[in-house]
């Protein structure tokens, strides 16, 4: 088919390019990527760690996996700041990954646990008797439906910081790696000494304030909420990112070695 274009003369149309895409393909996903922002295996055969975190400030990181004590690469940051795609991005059948949150957080429902537990990480403590389901079972509330006051609470929170450490160093025996992600390492909960991150591997996402904060309602509330709908909440959950940020930047001063 001919056409006569003012600026080109005469054209055969059957000599265009046209580009059609990837058979299978949907517009704004990735070749190597799930709908949810994960990769499929393909894709983390692709691409390299680095590659992962690349939204990420990063510390010790190439010590990751090279002996028993820095065999946990661990990974924060704001919630909604994308560390947990980045966490399951980083498993393959060579590395385990721990959503830390499930684990101690007792509002989380139980189909969620059951899709995001690490099973290898269970069978462990279960052997070394830590009793990691009464954190979120409802065991140590209190009246008003808080474990915070009960000392036997933060006995098993000690327990099971200790048994991730000691999983960690026994999956480097069978030649495993381990992600642990978690906003629990931010706070007073888990890590209150952040010391204890001298000289680990570890990765603090870099997404900022504002863009965690909406994709923390989006994903909590739902899709279809407003901003304008919950002002006070996203208030609230806006000004503590204040704290948050101090607490990630002392977290990133003690990683460093020394």
């Amino acid at each position: 088919m001919l056409y006569e274009s003012e600026y080109y003369g005469i054209v055969h149309m059957d000599d265009i390019i046209e580009h059609h895409g990837i058979k299978g393909q949907k517009w704004g996903i990735r070749r190597f990527q799930n709908p949810d922002g994960s990769l499929t295996e393909e894709g983390k055969k692709r691409y390299s760690t680095k590659d992962i975190l690349k939204n990420a400030k990063t510390y010790n990181l190439d010590s990751w996996g090279k002996d028993p004590d820095h065999n946990i690469l661990y990974v924060t940051g704001f919630s909604g700041s994308g560390k947990s795609t980045a966490a399951e991005n980083l498993g393959d059948k060579n590395t385990d990954v721990v959503h830390l949150d499930i684990y101690i957080e007792p509002w989380m429902d139980s189909e969620e646990t059951g899709i995001y537990e690490c099973k290898a990480l269970n069978k462990f403590l279960d052997k070394k008797g830590v009793p990691y389901k009464k954190l979120r079972d409802g065991s140590f509330n209190d009246e008003t439906g808080k474990p915070y006051n009960n000392k036997q609470w933060w006995k098993t929170i000690d327990q099971l910081q200790e048994g991730i450490e000691a999983f960690g160093k026994s999956q480097y025996n069978k030649k495993r790696r381990v992600v642990v992600e978690g906003v629990a390492m931010n706070d007073e909960t888990m890590y209150e000494d952040k010391s204890f991150f001298k000289g680990k591997p570890l990765a603090i996402m870099k997404t900022g304030a504002i863009k965690s904060t909406y994709r923390a309602a989006k994903r909590d509330l739902g899709e279809d909420f407003r901003l304008s709908d919950i002002p006070k909440e996203i208030s609230i959950a806006y000004r503590k990112r204040a704290i948050d940020r101090k607490q990630l930047s002392s977290l990133g001063k003690n990683a460093k070695r020394s």
